[in-house]
């Protein structure tokens, strides 16, 4: 008679950590420190109810799901297999039409404020629909007068929700300089996220803030220019370790190209944050 041998999911793994950038990429996507995957792979206690962080664990290895359901079920029979997320994103045809018509129909002068403003609306509508809390701020390149090269962003709040203060009146521009993640993603041209900044031990720069769980910064790009960054933040560990929310925010980056004009996006080699 043949046995079927169960692997546990802290073995599984702890064959997928069994590297330094790859315990380094998982705890990323889940939104958990590397020390906290190796504890649980050595088989330290999670805490009450830890089904939202096991949830994205297995959606981070598609490969194991079915052993990982099966082991963490053993061990934690409250463990429900229907909640863990699937979900899949993708901007409302709705809202791509209310974006482009503002920026065709609008005048020049306005159409960084109506298109950033609806796209922000939008963004709210999708990501914050259970009223967890969202921050969306765009950054833009600001070349002063006479500079060859870009040294600063200019910082526009777009929209904010519990647990911050909503925006009462027209919010105000302000400098970010490339010590910022913000700054770091218009200088490199790629898209950063942290999982959890409560926990976040790597190496980008990140200065933690007032409700600030989980964050994503997209650059705002025409072919290899960049015109600034997205970027939006929650106030719920781990949100934007699964991919989908990522790629979201990634698409309204793509449509946010349409709040500027072609001479403000920058080369690469034109963007020297200070």
């Amino acid at each position: 008679m043949s046995t079927t041998r169960h692997v546990s999911w802290r073995a599984l793994l702890a064959r997928a950590i069994a590297s330094p950038s790859e315990r380094a990429s998982l705890a990323r996507t889940i939104g958990v420190s590397s020390r906290t995957l190796s504890r649980w792979a050595a088989g330290g206690q999670l805490p009450t109810q830890p089904f939202d962080r096991l949830q994205r664990l297995v959606a981070a290895m598609p490969e194991q799901r079915d052993a990982l359901i099966a082991s963490i079920t053993a061990e934690y029979p409250d463990f429900i297999m229907s909640s863990i997320p699937t979900t899949h994103y993708s901007i409302p045809a709705e809202h791509y039409r209310t974006i482009l018509e503002r920026a065709a129909l609008i005048p020049d002068a306005l159409r960084f404020t109506a298109c950033a403003r609806a796209l922000a609306e939008s963004l709210v509508a999708q990501l914050d629909a259970g009223l967890h809390g969202v921050y969306i701020t765009i950054c833009s390149c600001a070349r002063a007068e006479g500079e060859v090269s870009v040294r600063s962003l200019s910082a526009l709040i777009l929209a904010r929700t519990a647990p911050w203060q909503p925006l009462r009146e027209e919010a105000v521009p302000y400098p970010v300089d490339g010590e910022t993640l913000e700054g770091y993603t218009a200088m490199t041209g790629v898209l950063h996220y942290i999982g959890n900044t409560r926990e976040y031990v790597g190496t980008l720069p990140f200065e933690p803030w007032e409700h600030i769980d989980s964050i994503c910064v997209v650059p705002v790009r025409r072919a290899a220019r960049i015109a600034g960054v997205l970027s939006v933040a929650s106030s719920q560990s781990g949100y934007f370790g699964e991919q989908a929310r990522r790629d979201l925010v990634e698409q309204y980056a793509y449509l946010a190209m349409v709040l500027y004009d072609d001479n403000e996006f920058y080369a690469a080699e034109w963007i020297a944050l200070e």
